[in-house]
């Protein structure tokens, strides 16, 4: 566990849950996060991001969480781990296992020179019992008035949290996701649900923080009795060019 000292006047404590590495910042899912971060960090919630003990290390048995996400948390807990040189080792076997079987599966890509074909992943799969019930016993002694879940796969949990308002950071609809990948001919590299099922998952939470419009016009209708909200997205202030007289010459706008 990691504690920091939050830098503003806080009003209260707030927990997410997540399931992947947040170790770069390049992503699209990791600026979502730090964004809805950040809005929580503006209305003074002390938030501690709590991971999945064994699946949020994917295929590697060693992590390292990136500063702009420490620099917004006020404390990191992540069961099955040991800290060494600022990197977070897992203690489990099944992580190690999971590691080496990675390596001898892209060593064997590489020789039949088929590694442009996709390795089936565990995104958008539920946590198994016994890692839900780690990943619970991590909040125990907190006390949070907010717990979210980032994802549909890690909203089962919520349904554990009683006593808080309960939250789904939504920046990827998986059940749409596949009907992408399909639409343009494409395996989905994830674990494909329909969208009654999708929602089915999220039955429990208050609230649903959407990272998308559209997403959110398509799951709306499938939970209505959840309130729905738009996250607008953060946007980063460039330094200005060392140069004060040059003017800029283009602003790119992407999604």
């Amino acid at each position: 566990m990691t504690e920091r000292s939050p830098t503003t006047a806080q009003k209260g404590k707030a927990v997410i849950v997540v399931a992947r590495r947040l170790d770069d910042m390049r992503s699209g899912s990791s600026q979502y996060l730090k964004t809805y971060l950040e809005v929580c960090h503006r209305v003074g919630l002390s938030t501690t991001v709590v991971f999945a003990p064994r699946r949020s290390f994917g295929n590697v048995a060693w992590a390292k969480i990136h500063p702009d996400i420490l620099n917004l948390a006020t404390d990191i807990r992540w069961g099955r781990t040991i800290r060494f040189r600022g990197r977070y080792v897992s203690t489990a076997g099944e992580v190690w296992w999971r590691c080496i079987k990675r390596i001898a599966t892209e060593i064997s890509r590489r020789l039949r020179k088929t590694s442009d074909i996709p390795i089936p992943s565990l995104l958008g799969a539920p946590l198994d019992r016994k890692e839900a019930d780690e990943t619970i016993a991590q909040l125990s002694g907190l006390d949070p008035q907010v717990v979210t879940a980032e994802y549909s796969s890690i909203a089962p949990i919520l349904s554990r949290c009683a006593n808080a308002r309960r939250v789904v950071l939504l920046h990827d609809l998986f059940s749409l996701r596949a009907q992408n990948f399909r639409a343009q001919g494409k395996t989905p590299d994830h674990v494909e649900m329909s969208l009654n099922d999708e929602a089915a998952r999220c039955q429990a939470a208050d609230l649903i923080v959407h990272a998308s419009c559209t997403e959110l016009e398509h799951f709306k209708p499938a939970l209505p009795d959840a309130e729905h909200v738009w996250m607008r997205p953060g946007v980063q202030t460039m330094a200005h060019h060392k140069n004060p007289h040059r003017d800029a010459h283009a602003v790119f706008v992407g999604s």
